[in-house]
């Protein structure tokens, strides 16, 4: 009896490794994909991340024809219509000037037409000059006074007054160059 079963017994014993050897090798496989799907999924919320910061430009905007140096970008939650403070402003000054009215007019009349009914928010920049003769306090004030300027602008050209709000930066977010750092942003909010 004992000699015939070891045929079997060393059969059986190795069926058994080799059944062995092939869950090891399962194993590895399930641990391979894994370690794929976890790498898959860190790659997804990286991009997903960067997506949800980045700021996707359109090609156009209906703003492309104002002239006068303003410049449009739009993301999924904003159009951000940027006009150079040269063109509204002389140096240290908060009045409007009467070239720039007609440029203003047209922005009005593009956001009541394409985008009723959205909030504005109305930014003034400066560029990094400290205030020497105009008599501000500093830059934050300046740029406080020029989007408020803008702002009633805006209200007498018929935007209203309940959607709007004027917010100044003074000389943060600076651009390359000082024209460039001194504008009035008009934002218009998409989302929410």
């Amino acid at each position: 009896v004992a000699s015939g079963c070891g045929p079997v017994m060393i059969r059986l014993r190795d069926e058994r490794y080799a059944l062995c050897s092939q869950i090891q090798e399962a194993q590895d496989l399930i641990d391979d994909l894994r370690r794929a799907n976890d790498a898959l999924n860190m790659e997804n919320a990286t991009l997903r991340s960067d997506l949800s910061g980045a700021v996707m430009m359109s090609d156009e905007t209906a703003f492309d024809d104002v002239g006068g140096g303003v410049t449009a970008t739009a993301t999924d939650q904003a159009v951000t219509v940027s006009v150079p403070g040269d063109l509204l402003f002389a140096p240290g000054k908060v009045a409007l000037n009467t070239a720039s009215q007609s440029t203003l007019a047209s922005i009005a009349s593009i956001i009541e037409s394409e985008y009723p009914g959205r909030r504005i928010r109305v930014e003034g920049y400066t560029d990094t000059d400290p205030i020497q003769k105009s008599g501000w306090d500093d830059n934050l004030q300046l740029s406080l006074e020029r989007s408020a300027a803008v702002y009633r602008y805006l209200e007498d050209q018929g935007l209203p007054a309940e959607l709007m709000y004027a917010a100044g930066f003074g000389a943060q977010k600076a651009k390359e160059t000082k024209e460039l750092s001194r504008r009035v942003e008009l934002v218009v909010i998409l989302a929410g």
